[in-house]
């Protein structure tokens, strides 16, 4: 399927009084999945636009598109939608001009929370408020505990640890959000520490070697705990020398991950008496991540009806027209 990134800020839309937007600008990405209809067989399958060459994801996202072109599922298609910031998601007339009746969307944060996941649907419904024919829709909530997921991850460290060897302790950091957000219902808290399980079972750890933190805390309320940042002064200081920390909640590498959590925190590490620090970098467009999304994608689609052949389709209109012309329509 091919397959359209959209970057996709970290916000909530009505959910919640405060907005979030912790370095927005980095946030994750997301996929648009315009499945084929009868309106685009046998055009090209086009290429992406508007994608800012400046964003310090953009070669990753350029590579994850680039691995996300592959077969067919079925005869499902999937048309490319142009990249753009999320306020301009799905509104590129490419979109229209495809004439896309399905459209699976899938956001690339793989624990769901009502700061990211669902604002992004809610962007989505409301430009689609304006189209007179509505699509089809399917909306991918999360995939925090999927075995591919998980396997990747797992696989990402291993790689990391063959170069590098293994630390005293890996911290699993994610973005936080604040907590009174958890207390009204959002379950983004409970999955981040079920990957985490996930992950560290797959890795074989014992409780003492492996952790769980939130960074990116904004203002004076309390957000999930613990953070991140004391977490590193705290380990240095008691004992901890080695210590590599991870991302599991991003899909890709970004500012936020590339110098607050890879350059900021290690810089806090070793000031309070660590020796070493390393950051393991996100999936990216690491061949597991590639085949676990395409996966995940093909799983989503199942169950749609097949869009029409080329013959049937013709073989349709030839219908509707001798239908209309026996009722009077002009020839």
């Amino acid at each position: 399927e091919l397959i359209a990134q959209v970057p996709l800020e970290r916000r909530e839309v009505r959910r919640v009084r405060d907005s979030v937007d912790p370095r927005g600008r980095d946030a994750s990405l997301g996929l648009l999945a315009a499945i084929e209809h009868p309106g685009i067989g046998g055009q090209d399958d086009g290429e992406i636009r508007d994608e800012d060459p400046e964003h310090p994801a953009a070669p990753e996202r350029r590579e994850q598109r680039h691995e996300q072109r592959g077969p067919p599922h079925r005869r499902h298609r999937a048309q490319v939608i142009a990249s753009g910031a999320r306020e301009r998601a799905p509104r590129d007339p490419a979109l229209r001009r495809a004439g896309a009746r399905r459209i699976l969307v899938l956001p690339l944060y793989p624990q769901y929370s009502a700061t990211t996941t669902a604002s992004t649907f809610d962007a989505v419904c409301k430009e689609l408020r304006g189209w007179r024919w509505l699509p089809e829709l399917r909306f991918v909530n999360h995939y925090h505990d999927d075995p591919g997921y998980i396997s990747a991850l797992a696989q990402s460290v291993k790689t990391f640890w063959q170069t590098n060897g293994e630390p005293d302790k890996l911290l699993m950091s994610f973005h936080g959000i604040p907590r009174d957000y958890f207390l009204a219902g959002d379950p983004y808290f409970c999955e981040c520490q079920k990957t985490g399980r996930l992950l560290a079972e797959a890795l074989g750890l014992s409780a003492d070697r492996w952790q769980i933190s939130f960074q990116s805390r904004l203002g004076p309320r309390q957000w999930l705990q613990p953070y991140t940042d004391k977490s590193l002064k705290m380990l240095a200081k008691s004992g901890i020398k080695t210590i590599h920390v991870i991302c599991p909640g991003f899909s890709a590498d970004c500012l936020e991950t590339l110098e607050e959590i890879a350059v900021e925190n290690r810089d806090l590490f070793l000031a309070a008496g660590g020796e070493r620090y390393a950051y393991i970098p996100c999936l990216n467009s690491d061949p597991s991540h590639m085949e676990m999304l395409k996966n995940l994608v093909s799983r989503h689609i199942s169950g749609w009806v097949p869009a029409l052949s080329e013959a049937e389709r013709a073989q349709v209109l030839r219908q509707r027209r001798e239908l209309a012309v026996a009722m009077g329509a002009a020839n």
